[in-house]
């Protein structure tokens, strides 16, 4: 994908909803291929510092910011009802997404085959 092209609108989008969370997701993936690292943890801290929930998506934004460990997770997604399998199926796509950023394609691979696995195909 464009990663480039899409950060200047997607920190434009964040400007005007600052609680959009899945675009912070989204911007911090696009900053790390694009080699801005630091600023893409800065900004994801940031984004999800200004909202006092802790709900859903922010155990993958800790993920990302390497503050809850991938086991625990999937620990906390790993229920059986409808929400929960929705849940750990975005987890484990996100996982993936954070793996293939950071240039480890062996684990992005695993995850994507447990996606495909737990989730059916994309």
């Amino acid at each position: 994908g464009d990663y480039a092209g899409a950060i200047p609108r997607l920190r434009a989008a964040l400007d005007k909803l600052p609680a959009e969370r899945d675009s912070a997701l989204t911007l911090y993936i696009a900053r790390v291929r694009t080699g801005q690292a630091e600023l893409a943890k800065t900004e994801l801290a940031s984004a999800f510092a200004r909202s006092e929930k802790n709900e859903w998506p922010k155990p993958v934004a800790d993920f990302y910011l390497g503050t809850l460990p991938a086991d625990k997770l999937l620990a906390q997604v790993a229920g059986k009802d409808d929400g929960m399998k929705e849940r750990r199926c975005e987890a484990l796509s996100a996982m993936g997404e954070w793996h293939r950023a950071h240039g480890q394609a062996e684990q992005a691979k695993a995850l994507d085959t447990q996606h495909e696995t737990s989730c059916g195909k994309g």
